[in-house]
């Protein structure tokens, strides 16, 4: 094998190792979104928790090559809904809040 051949088969090892890792970081993605959305995790931590998953998912959504347009479309679906979801729920803290005083 030549230097040349070398460098390719590296290269190409490479970016199937960088496919597998996109794809599964798209399936966790997906997976933390959905949580998020469902409000599975309950609790005075929800929100944060909310928070957390919709700025890490706009980070890792932009660092994903290899993703398809139709997995990107729903990746970024789902955290508009969930910014939806957690400004609508700032909202009605501060209402609660303000009708409190």
């Amino acid at each position: 094998m030549t230097s040349t051949e070398q460098i390719s088969a590296e290269q190409a090892r490479f970016a199937e190792l960088r496919a597998k890792t996109d794809r599964e970081l798209a399936v966790l993605l997906h997976r933390r979104l959905h949580a998020a959305l469902a409000g599975q995790v309950s609790g005075p931590g929800s929100r944060t928790h909310a928070e957390e998953a919709y700025t890490q998912a706009g980070v890792l959504i932009a660092l994903i090559h290899h993703l398809p347009a139709k997995e990107r479309k729903l990746l970024e679906g789902l955290r508009a809904q969930l910014r939806v979801l957690v400004e609508n729920e700032l909202i009605s803290q501060e209402a609660s809040v303000g009708a409190s005083c």
